[in-house]
């Protein structure tokens, strides 16, 4: 690889997993929040409740990883 192509991958990628941490953090502050204050699982144990935010995690990954490649894109980019 030219040292371009290896700078501009490095760029993406470190980008695309800043981009996707941050985003998820922020998603599953969220969705933990939503949780506690609509279902009343504010008296639960944590265990239900990360068992719940678990199972979602894959179908939020999958909105989130388009997006954040975008995004890292346009930051190594610019």
């Amino acid at each position: 690889m030219k040292v371009l192509n290896k700078y501009l991958l490095k760029e993406v990628l470190s980008g695309f997993f800043a981009v996707l941490i941050v985003l998820f953090l922020v998603l599953v502050a969220n969705m933990v929040s939503r949780m506690l204050a609509e279902e009343g699982m504010a008296g639960m144990d944590m265990g239900p409740l990360l068992q719940i935010v678990l199972l979602k995690m894959p179908r939020d990954l999958v909105t989130l990883l388009p997006f954040s490649l975008f995004i890292a894109v346009l930051l190594a980019y610019s």
